[in-house]
């Protein structure tokens, strides 16, 4: 059981190393100035324009801390490509918005992403996109729950 479990650890972390280096090196052609992670939290923003989204969704959404959220938000702002806006509810929540910048440039870089998301999923049927997807999400949660654990 331990060495399957290995197995599968290394297998997850080459395909995720796998996809950030062809990510890096597409983003390394972009003069943006974006990091992977802050193009993907764009993107994220675009599919959910018009939605209020907060710093907490884009935590909960990318499995990520908040102090990562807090940096990467404020590079985003700082670049030019997100607004920040208090509530007037509640002036500890910010809500995200894009720029007019950064929704031109998610548009180009949603063609660009939409084909290399066609390159990687060559070959892979639709059932097993989805049986793949959700074992990832399983993945994910069960990581989660361990972390929940390690901090009682």
């Amino acid at each position: 059981m331990e060495r399957t479990s290995r197995s599968a650890f290394c297998r997850i972390r080459a395909v995720g190393n796998a996809i950030r280096r062809r990510m890096e090196s597409l983003h390394a052609e972009d003069k943006s100035g974006l990091t992977g992670g802050e193009c993907a939290i764009m993107g994220f923003l675009m599919e959910h324009m018009g939605d209020l989204i907060y710093q907490k969704d884009i935590e909960e959404e990318f499995h990520i801390r908040r102090s990562s959220a807090t940096r990467a938000l404020q590079a985003m702002e700082k670049k030019g490509f997100i607004l920040r806006q208090s509530e007037s509810h509640d002036g500890r929540l910010k809500r995200l918005t894009l720029t007019e910048r950064a929704i031109e440039m998610s548009r180009e870089a949603s063609r660009s992403m939409a084909e290399q998301e066609r390159r990687l999923l060559s070959g892979i049927s639709n059932e097993e996109l989805a049986a793949f997807l959700d074992i990832c999400d399983r993945i994910c949660l069960n990581a989660e729950a361990m972390e929940a654990e390690e901090r009682l």
